[in-house]
């Protein structure tokens, strides 16, 4: 065991250990029944202590808000859209299990749009949902939810993905007894060029007033890097409140893509897309503002919502950066935890806390925040939360900071970048100066307390479990993994048990909240959604429906576990958990028990079991010790990427000076992922070479002599400098080593570039001049490896540009060169920051990646049997040519063809006989063999007789050279038939494979693959040309469609394609039929979509515009009854080389239906229960009722 004198941490104020127990009273005898009922539950004494379970049979993925609806039923919200309605019961203590599902999906279908024009985005078919609210009756029960576009961006580099940031949207669904129906309540409210977005929701207690989080765009006021240089919007940084009754007064619309809506928040008149009516001087009587495609594309605020005095939609409380929940308690007060802005992410706005307050970007972004978490008490409209909106602060001065190539600063509504005619979006009526002040949380705004974490679900617990003793309690959900109890004063404006963990040690981020009351079901239980590891967890008293509760006196006793948690009392004490409840556990890695009992990871001296004490173990927390993780890898550090290792990062250690990991970092400091896709940790003095460098994150890779050389890269802001001196000793990089503090490369920036060499504890140090290096906004570092000749050679950029030597490559030796070369030992590889006895900072880091070298090398597969027709078979000699083009001289080592993606289904290749029809044949090389060095050829994925992959190698495939070879490929409805299958079915070219999937590795250990598309030179051929190119972020979809495979009676679509601007794009068409074989019936059960011959080949041309896509028409095809299934593919060739292909689509083009007249003969009009109308018969003239009562003969009675 660790030493626990060492480790004891003071033990938190266990509130309701000894509570007062509450006698019976006279006038208790007076209650009615179901009173009384509650009034024993409120007598019971004991400790407050809650069992834990995880909700069995839930499907939650990314869950994001969770409450119990009016009906009994848990409502589940998922990040993408989906929202899951579960019947839950109860089957004994601490069983909960989902034993119904009801899942709806009409908010995913919200369309998206393009932020810069407006235009619908047909690729994306998700929304991102953060917040429901259930209301209504247990018979006709509604949700409000609210839901933006699914899209994350922003980062390091201010990536701006294209994401509508009007995108936000308050739906409301409602239940009208057969099914729900949609309707968006208000469109167009502000969306993150990140993640935060219209969150937590609230109605007020007369049901008239729906109180939205209507999160911030900025990290603290200003434009940055961070946040992708955007601005706050006019309807954002706020709680705003949205009269309902107002709303529902208007008149229900429908837009062109079918979504009923009742108000869309007016926008700006954006100057860089043309107005409805065609008048843009605001001066005509006419003159409306209103944008094509409005109030979607919020374009970087030129097309932002405007505030407008008697709209439904106003703001009730400003200043929040991301509040994610709201509670409005039973005593009608109301409450929000507001996350506050994180260290190195962006400053405060130009002019921060003066009436001038602006828009502007500030070089080097300063302002600085805390990252602490406020907890707000809102007694009234107008309360301000302390984070700025400087267009509402200063509507005619603010101006507008824009961000393409460049920034530009608009200040006019004139000149080449003016800004919207109908400037600014907030009335100067309604200027609220205050918001131009930023007000540190927990330190200068109006905060109750301030969490150090990021926390967000938010409720009240209102039961009388425990004597009431939780009563009027906050709970908030941490995303570090706890639920905090917050005690109120009577006023309710003082948090009196300061910061109180009150659960903790059960999930991985819990991100909201919800607690059952008496008269509800599972009254007094607290059900908790995490993020993190999809899981619900309930938590229940142990006084539920009036158990007793045992007594627990809470001794610090290594040998006693009061609580059943598996944790000795000792260890939670150690931990500052109580060891009178089981929802309160320490952390624990391992799960071992160690005489008797688990142990924390604080007493615990091997957290991963591997037999290597965590004091010396470079990867602590990785039993595998880094030998698993082979590269490539790239990791942007984004919520749960990769889902491993420290804040689900990846990470698996720490540089390791000798001590303890968990006393090299705190944890409470770490800013891992967020909203921007970042890793912000606050930079301390020590440094490796002293031996005292703190939360240097690592993790191991495995690495060999035998391997390639390979480049480590990671990308830094550089804004946590900013008002240090050019020539401070502050640093911030990365470094490979054996993972201790005595055998490392390091490669910083500082006052310029250095190169730390330690070797035994014996450090070199080489410095590089970099002029202004503190004043870029992003730094890129690199370490190229070459493990075969053992050195390495350290490089940096400034703000993406081209890359420069740090010094010449060397030559590693001792441990280091050990750590690079034995297959036995992982190399770790981590980042570290240094304030090196100067000012502190906050060090930022955007992605870390571990690839081979970029490479020249190169091929192309032709699959093209002899002739022109479409039942060729790829049989023939010489059908697969495969060529070497490498400009480098590289050869080529493996060749794998996937049929799996090929879009004709169910294709395998058949060198057996077992999965087509009868003729068969295996690999033969036709030419080229011996000069290739073709050495053997193997099939897997085996499936029904065949195979889906085919794997050649080769010894000396040198460039220039090409092989042919031929084989047998079958669809596997052909199975038993004779040659060559119903309508020639055996017979498969080369088109037939367009879409599969080619992987081909080369000996500098570079590797490529690339889906296969059809030859324009050959009606039967398919091609797939492979280089170095990173393939583009593009998407294929068609309008209407949400999903595929897709079944549509209407011949007339349009495809749309999002992607780089200039590309050329081939859009392929095919029809393909199913031929039945001639088969025993029920032999073989084709699916819907399936076929297995093509028909005809059609295609179309287009080229991506500047806003980054493109709408094709086009007609399905149904040749005959036998076709209409459609298979759609679109190659796009990009203007500096390089063409790619994207996943196929399938589409059934059913025949028309004739029109049906339905005619009730002899009777008048009629409506089934299903909804079909019957007309009256003309002829109809009335008639009699006749009936009996006989059996019929012969039937069952």
């Amino acid at each position: 065991m660790k030493n626990r004198a060492g480790n004891r941490l003071h033990l938190r104020q266990m509130v309701g250990t000894h509570l007062r127990i509450m006698l019976f009273g006279c006038i208790m005898m007076a209650l009615m029944a179901a009173g009384l009922w509650y009034a024993l539950r409120r007598q019971q004494a004991g400790p407050v202590s809650f069992g834990s379970s995880i909700l069995q049979g839930n499907i939650a993925n990314n869950p994001t808000s969770l409450q119990f609806g009016p009906d009994g039923r848990l409502y589940v919200a998922e990040q993408y859209g989906r929202i899951l309605i579960y019947t839950v019961v109860r089957l004994g203590p601490n069983d909960y299990r989902v034993q119904d599902i009801e899942q709806i999906t009409l908010i995913q279908q919200i369309p998206n749009h393009e932020d810069d024009t407006g235009v619908r985005n047909y690729a994306i078919n998700q929304r991102q949902v953060t917040g429901i609210v259930v209301a209504g009756s247990s018979q006709f029960p509604v949700i409000y939810v609210s839901s933006s576009d699914p899209r994350i961006g922003a980062g390091g580099g201010g990536q701006d993905l294209n994401l509508d940031t009007n995108s936000g949207t308050i739906s409301r669904l409602s239940w009208d007894g057969s099914q729900w129906n949609k309707v968006d309540l208000v469109r167009g409210l502000p969306r993150s060029e990140e993640n935060h977005a219209c969150n937590g929701m609230h109605l007020s207690t007369t049901g008239d007033t729906l109180f939205v989080t209507s999160a911030g765009l900025t990290n603290a006021g200003g434009p940055s890097g961070g946040f992708a240089f955007i601005t706050e919007y006019a309807l954002g940084v706020a709680i705003l409140s949205i009269d309902l009754n107002a709303l529902n007064t208007m008149p229900l619309k429908t837009d062109p893509f079918g979504q009923q809506y009742l108000y869309d928040l007016p926008a700006l008149d954006d100057p860089d897309k043309p107005n409805v009516n065609g008048i843009t001087d605001p001066n005509d009587p006419a003159y409306d503002g209103i944008d094509v495609g409005d109030p979607f594309g919020g374009n970087d605020g030129l097309n932002q919502a405007k505030l407008v005095p008697g709209s439904p939609v106003q703001i009730y409380s400003p200043g929040y950066r991301n509040a994610y929940d709201i509670e409005i308690t039973t005593a009608g007060r109301m409450y929000t935890v507001d996350n506050g802005g994180n260290g190195g992410w962006g400053g405060y706005p130009e002019g921060e806390g003066t009436p001038n307050v602006t828009n502007n970007y500030v070089p080097g972004e300063p302002g600085y925040v805390n990252n602490l978490n406020g907890l707000h008490y809102v007694p009234d409209s107008g309360y301000y939360a302390g984070h700025p909106c400087p267009v509402r602060a200063n509507p005619t001065g603010a101006g507008l900071y824009t961000y393409g190539d460049s920034g530009v600063f608009r200040t006019s509504t004139t000149g080449p970048h003016p800004l919207p005619a109908d400037w600014p979006p907030v009335p100067p009526s309604m200027a609220n100066p205050l918001e131009g002040d930023f007000q540190l949380p927990g330190v200068e705004n109006q905060a109750l307390i301030a969490f150090p974490s990021s926390t967000n679900g938010l409720c009240e617990y209102t039961a009388s479990n425990f004597g009431g003793a939780l009563q009027g309690n906050l709970l908030a959900a941490s995303y570090t993994g706890e639920i905090y109890r917050v005690q109120l004063n009577a006023a309710g404006d003082t948090v009196t048990n300061g910061i109180e963990v009150f659960f903790s040690g059960f999930g991985m981020q819990p991100l909201d909240v919800t607690a059952q009351g008496d008269a509800h079901i599972f009254g007094g239980t607290i059900w908790v959604a995490d993020y993190g590891n999809n899981n619900l967890y309930v938590f229940e008293p142990a006084d539920y429906d009036g158990a007793s509760v045992s007594a627990c006196a809470g001794t610090d006793d290594p040998t006693l576990d009061e609580d059943l948690d598996g944790f000795s009392n000792a260890d939670e004490l150690d931990n500052s958990t109580n060891p009178c409840s089981s929802a309160s556990k320490p952390a624990d890695r391992d799960s071992t028990f160690i005489n008797g009992f688990l142990v924390s990871d604080l007493n615990d001296p091997d957290d991963d079991d591997d037999g290597l004490p965590d004091t010396t173990d470079p990867f602590p927390i990785d039993p595998l010790n880094g030998l698993q993780t082979r590269l490539p890898f790239h990791r942007e550090f984004f919520n749960d990427d990769p889902g491993t290792g420290f804040f689900g990062l990846g990470f698996t250690g720490l540089m390791q000076p000798g001590q303890d990991y968990l006393s090299l970092y705190d944890a409470q400091q770490v800013i891992a992922g967020g909203t921007t896709g970042l890793l912000t940790i606050p930079a301390e003095a020590g440094d490796p070479r002293q031996n005292n460098q703190r939360a240097a994150f690592q993790f191991g890779m495995f690495s060999h002599a035998g391997m390639c050389p390979y480049v480590i890269h990671t990308q830094m802001l550089a804004a946590g400098f900013e008002g240090q001196s050019p020539d401070g000793p502050e640093s911030q990089g990365m470094y490979i080593g054996t993972g201790d503090q005595d055998n490392y490369v390091k490669i910083v920036a500082d006052s310029g570039i250095s190169v730390i060499v330690e070797v035994a504890g014996v450090p070199s140090v080489a410095t590089y001049s970099v002029p202004n290096i503190r004043q870029a906004a992003t730094i890129d570092l690199y370490l190229t490896l070459d493990p075969a000749a053992g050195s390495v050679q350290p490089e940096y950029a400034l703000e993406g540009g081209p890359r420069a030597a740090a010094g010449a490559a060397f030559a590693l030796g001792g441990s280091l060169l050990t750590a690079v070369q034995d297959s036995t030992q992982a190399l770790a590889i981590g980042l570290l920051a240094s304030t090196g006895g100067g000012k502190a900072f906050y060090a930022s880091w955007d992605e870390l990646s571990v690839q081979p070298l970029s490479t020249s090398s190169s091929a192309t597969l032709r699959i093209d049997p002899p002739g022109n027709q479409l039942d060729a078979s790829c049989m023939s000699s010489g059908s697969f040519q495969l060529t070497n083009t490498s400009a480098g001289g590289q050869k080529i080592k493996e060749v794998r063809v996937d049929l799996r993606t090929a879009w004709l289904q169910k294709l395998v290749f058949d060198p057996t006989g077992q999965a087509g029809d009868e003729q068969y044949m295996d690999v033969r090389i036709d030419a080229g063999g011996s000069s290739t060095g073709f050495q053997a050829h193997s099939f897997s994925a085996a499936r029904d007789g065949g195979y889906e992959v085919l794997s050649l190698s080769f010894s000396d495939f040198d460039a220039g050279e090409s092989l042919q070879f031929s084989v047998d490929v079958d669809p596997l409805s052909v199975q038993g038939t004779t040659a060559p299958g119903p309508g020639q079915a055996a017979h498969v070219s080369g088109l037939e494979l367009a879409g599969s999937r080619v992987y081909i590795q080369y000996d500098d250990c570079s590797s490529q693959e690339v889906l296969l598309y059809p030859d324009s030179s050959q009606l039967d051929a398919s091609l797939g040309q492979l280089s170095g190119l990173d393939p583009p972020q593009a998407t294929l979809g068609v309008q209407g469609m949400a999903s595929f495979p897709a079944t549509t009676e209407q011949a007339g679509q349009v495809a749309v394609l999002n992607g780089p601007a200039g590309a050329e794009v081939s859009l392929y068409l095919a029809e393909a039929e199913w031929v039945a074989p001639n088969l025993p019936s029920g032999a073989y059960s084709p699916d819907l979509y399936e076929a297995n011959r093509l028909l005809q080949l059609t295609s179309y041309t287009a080229t991506i515009g500047t806003g980054g896509q493109v709408e094709i028409p086009f007609n399905l095809l149904r040749s005959q009854e036998t076709g209409g299934r459609n298979l759609l593919l679109a190659v796009l060739s990009l203007p500096g080389g390089g063409s790619f292909s994207l996943p196929p689509l399938q589409l059934l083009l059913k025949p028309a239906l004739c029109p049906v007249h339905r005619i009730n003969c002899g009777g008048p009009a009629y409506t089934t229960v299903v909804g079909e109308l019957f007309e009256a018969d003309a002829f109809y003239s009335g008639g009699s009722i006749f009936s009996v009562s006989n059996n019929i003969a012969n039937t069952p009675d």
